[in-house]
């Protein structure tokens, strides 16, 4: 499952964490996540990335194949 989580410090820093996310996905999530912000009015200023273990997995897409059934 895939989950976002924000905390927000006393000093108004704000850490973002990622999980469930495979791979560059979590980067892509995140951009969406800064534009729907950005556009409320929110300013994003992002001082540091880190990634975790899952950034290194591969995230499976399956395929399906569908077979023509010829005449």
């Amino acid at each position: 499952m895939k989950e976002v989580e924000f905390f927000i410090g006393d000093d108004g820093k704000v850490q973002v964490r990622f999980r469930g996310f495979k791979g560059n996905s979590c980067f892509l999530a995140a951009d969406e996540i800064y534009k729907a912000l950005r556009k409320l009015g929110v300013d994003v200023n992002v001082i540091k990335t880190e990634v975790t273990e899952e950034y290194y997995e591969r995230e499976v897409v399956r395929e399906r194949s569908v077979e023509r059934i010829r005449e």
